[in-house]
Formats: C-alpha cells, structure tokens, sequence
C-alpha cells in the first residue's frame, strides 16, 4: 500500500479491555466517517496506557489494497 496516510482528528470516547485466551485493548473514539458516530480501535496495550477518556487523538489510515482500509496507528494529539 503505497497510498498516503489519512490523519483523522478524533476524541476517545471509551477505553474497553476484552478477554479470552488473551487480553484485546481497544478506544473507543469519534467516528472522521459519515453516517458514523463512533469508531473502535483495537490497539496495543502501550497505547492504551496513553490515553484517557476525553484525550484528542490522530489516527492514521491506510487505503489498502482494493480498497479496503487498514488502521497504521493511534497517537496523542500534540
């Protein structure tokens, strides 16, 4: 995937941990989408640990490959 990233200004909304064989860490943020209110984002648990509900967020996008679009990452809002 050679496409440029696509950095969206989102909000974490919910931060969720699920578990079964091992633990998932996802936020839960504003949707950059239309007809979308929010998004969730499964993430490592280092960033989890970052964030705080109400914290601005970016996250990145990827195209991908036909079409369909991959999470590159989450970061802090400067």
């Amino acid at each position: 995937d050679r496409a440029p990233v696509e950095s969206h200004r989102v909000v974490v909304m919910q931060k969720m941990i699920r578990h079964g064989k091992s633990y998932s860490y996802y936020l839960e943020t504003s949707s950059w989408r239309a007809n979308h209110f929010t998004e969730e984002l499964q993430v490592s648990s280092t960033v989890f640990g970052q964030f705080q509900m109400n914290d601005a967020a970016i996250v990145e996008m990827h195209r991908g490959a036909c079409g369909i679009p991959w999470l590159g990452g989450v970061r802090k809002e400067r």
